[in-house]
């Protein structure tokens, strides 16, 4: 269930563009002063979608009333239906706020121009999976300004790094499992089965890249570690919990702490 919350001072009518298209179950909420002139003309396009329309007119006036009204009433939704995706039709920054407390806390909160735009994000995420692929694919990692090479000579078979006098053992030791790392990707299979666990909380590309690299950790600890890097600790949990499962099926074969 999605919930629209309209700044109607600040967008207008040109923020309601694409209402028509919204799901049966999503509700519209819209946020005006007594000063505004909304007219039914400015509405008629509502036609049989009026039922789900709501208007929340500011009893009283100052500057920024409307935005802490609508921004509680996030916090309202948030907490009355957490799994509901909640977008604020805006183009004040000053929302930003609110989107960093919901996202810091596992809620899934979003500011776009207009209903129209944000439709359109996300049927371009959900016909755009071959592009989103490729993005997972890409898994970058910084290497270290040394050389490592085999040498068949040496006597404890180990690697040779050059130059020696400017690396411990401790680096000696990352750099290998960061070799090791850059020949491990995570299959389709278990993408898919991530994506699934996933489907509810609505996850964008870019997380989706973040946690596929989060499953190159060397145990459990270090998984929830990364993710919490990532993420936060709220969301980390929430991704740990039900990810975990497919990062220990993705590393039963390599050496790691699956305890």
């Amino acid at each position: 269930m999605t919930y629209y919350l309209i700044d109607f001072e600040n967008v207008g009518c040109e923020g309601m563009k694409g209402i028509e298209s919204i799901a049966d179950s999503d509700v519209v909420i819209i946020f005006y002063n007594a000063s505004s002139k909304i007219f039914i003309k400015d509405i008629i396009t509502f036609k049989n979608i009026i039922d789900r329309v709501q208007f929340q007119m500011m009893r009283h006036a100052g500057p920024n009333y409307l935005d802490f009204y609508l921004s509680a009433t996030v916090g309202m939704l948030a907490k009355s239906d957490p799994e509901a995706c909640i977008v604020m039709i805006s183009k004040d920054k000053g929302y930003n706020s609110v989107l960093d407390f919901c996202n810091d806390n596992g809620f899934n909160c979003s500011k776009f121009p207009s209903i129209e735009t944000h439709i359109s994000y996300i049927n371009f995420r959900q016909n755009k999976e071959s592009v989103a692929e490729i993005e997972e694919n890409e898994i970058s990692v910084d290497m270290p300004s040394v050389t490592v090479t085999d040498d068949e000579n040496n006597d404890k078979g180990n690697e040779v790094l050059t130059p020696e006098d400017t690396t411990s053992n401790a680096d000696i030791s990352t750099i290998n499992t960061t070799v090791n790392d850059t020949k491990r990707t995570v299959p389709e299979s278990i993408r898919k089965k991530v994506r699934a666990a996933l489907k509810k909380d609505k996850v964008e590309t870019h997380k989706y890249t973040q946690i596929y690299k989060a499953f190159l950790a060397n145990s459990k600890k270090e998984y929830l570690e990364k993710l919490t890097g990532y993420f936060g600790t709220n969301i980390a949990q929430n991704y740990y919990q039900k990810t975990l499962a497919f990062f220990r099926e993705f590393n039963s074969d390599a050496n790691v702490n699956l305890g």
